[in-house]
């Protein structure tokens, strides 16, 4: 066939947002050897400059075939309008973080829960799934919750059972999709829906971490996804350091305090009604991790500074934790 600027229009649309070789185009349309500099030409020059096509960069025959890119709409938004997410709260002793008064959440927006081996990453994710499941279309991804023959854990459905507070059940079926997901995730996130991802696993790839999770973002659409990851002892954010914080519009991080409890703090907020970077709270984890309770605000000790010892000896006032009550200190 005769080379011509539309029908290269038309055969590259599929590729949006995709790569493709000239050699490929060349053979696919049936072309001349003859035109592949004409081909190259259209590539470089006018479909370049329709937005369409740009070089890889790499000399190497490929090209980017650009995504269908509208300009934003601002019609028929409301500004005004937040999605109404409930944190959880204790359904032992009613204590809650009161997360609700220090900072909003919107469609689409991306919360990351970064914590240290069994510190309670898994039960906030599950505390968040039963406050809303009545509310919103919920869906939990993982890869231990879920046998190779394609049903639920007895361990993990035994775990749901004992949140006896939350309506996760219904006819012996549950009330939210739970799919074996552990690896694509934002091909798998379901826009309109909470989609909690408990937890991401990239092993070796955590430079691909902040792509992950912008791809999340991206798929949540009017819904918002709720991200766990894996962090060391001692750091402010997870594996892969700064970038799982780019995307999040909500940081949060959970450590080990003293032996039994664990502390959670907040870092970025970008919706935030009051200050909330750096503030922390400390919780137990009870019922076999089916509940919290005595969630209570903390500040550092006075003595210590946080470090939990003094001069090589544990701290006698906040018993070795670093922190202590905020209610007790006074504050």
């Amino acid at each position: 066939m005769d080379i011509t600027q539309s029908a290269i229009e038309i055969y590259l649309e599929p590729f949006r947002g995709r790569e493709v070789h000239i050699n490929t185009i060349l053979k696919d349309l049936e072309l001349k050897d003859g035109d592949a500099k004409i081909l190259r030409e259209l590539l470089c020059g006018r479909l370049r400059l329709k937005h369409l096509t740009k070089p890889s960069g790499k000399r190497d025959g490929w090209f980017k075939v650009l995504p269908d890119i509208k300009p934003v709409k601002v019609i028929g938004v409301d500004s005004s309008r937040f999605f109404n997410l409930t944190f959880p709260g204790s359904h032992r002793d009613m204590s809650c973080f009161g997360f609700e008064d220090l900072f909003n959440v919107s469609e689409g927006d991306l919360i990351v829960i970064a914590g240290t081996s069994n510190v309670g990453k898994t039960t906030l994710a599950l505390s968040i799934l039963g406050e809303n499941v009545t509310k919103h279309p919920c869906m939990l991804m993982g890869s231990e919750h879920a046998s190779s023959d394609g049903f639920i854990l007895p361990k993990f459905k035994r775990r749901l059972e004992r949140m006896k507070w939350a309506p996760l059940f219904k006819d012996e079926e549950l009330t939210f999709k739970l799919l074996p997901v552990v690896e694509d995730y934002e091909d798998w996130v379901e826009q309109g829906k909470i989609n909690i991802i408990d937890w991401i696993a990239l092993d070796e790839k955590l430079w691909l971490v902040g792509n992950t999770l912008k791809g999340i973002k991206d798929a949540a659409g009017k819904g918002i996804t709720i991200a766990v990851l894996q962090k060391k002892h001692g750091t402010n954010y997870a594996y892969g350091q700064e970038a799982t914080e780019h995307y999040a519009d909500v940081y949060m991080t959970i450590d080990q305090l003293g032996k039994f409890e664990s502390m959670l703090t907040l870092g970025k907020v970008k919706d935030y009604k009051a200050r909330v970077r750096g503030r922390t709270w400390g919780f137990e984890v009870v019922d076999n991790g089916a509940n919290i309770m005595n969630i209570r605000e903390l500040k550092p000790c006075p003595r210590c500074k946080g470090r939990g010892s003094n001069f090589g000896a544990e701290c006698e006032p906040c018993l070795g934790k670093g922190y202590m009550d905020k209610e007790e200190l006074g504050f």
